[in-house]
């Protein structure tokens, strides 16, 4: 029971979505509520946007949550603007990053300079990539009876050629 207050918006913790906007939102967007609405309005959030109005921006609270509704920004589009969006006010955004996530640098390094097998270098750096390790098996054509040696990188010469 505490733990499903704990989760719901306006629970122990948490902000309330319309907190969340006032709170979060407005400071890191200089938005202002609009009156009489559950809607708040700001300028272009985009760096270095030449337009000057203060009223581009709308965003407001539906249902759990805050969401951006429109830009009206003549020179960003909405997907733009929702990516700096997403980028100034953190966890408190809906939805999920767009694109994979980015390679870490010191473990492609680090990869690279390993002493592992040729297939099993490929299956890491597939890995590495994002994709699922069944599928990185399927697509080097890994036969079952030989997955497991290539997963723990000690398949031998003669495993690692796909038939």
């Amino acid at each position: 029971m505490l733990l499903r207050q704990l989760a719901e918006p306006g629970g122990y913790g948490l902000p309330d979505p319309e907190d969340c906007a006032a709170d979060h939102w407005c400071g890191k967007l200089r938005a202002e509520r609009s009156p009489g609405a559950k809607e708040w309005r700001g300028p272009c959030p985009v760096p270095k946007c030449p337009t000057t109005d203060d009223r581009l921006l709308v965003f407001g609270v539906w249902g759990k949550g805050v969401r951006v509704v429109n830009s009206f920004c003549p020179h960003h589009d909405k997907d733009a603007v929702r990516a700096i969006v997403r980028g100034l006010v953190g966890d408190c955004a809906p939805g999920k990053p767009d694109g994979p996530a980015p390679v870490d640098r010191d473990a492609l390094i680090e990869l690279a300079l390993s002493e592992m097998p040729p297939t099993s270098l490929r299956l890491a750096m597939l890995e590495l990539a994002g994709m699922s390790t069944p599928d990185a098996l399927d697509k080097l054509g890994i036969r079952r009876e030989n997955r497991s040696r290539v997963i723990s990188g000690r398949a031998s010469k003669l495993m690692q050629k796909p038939r």
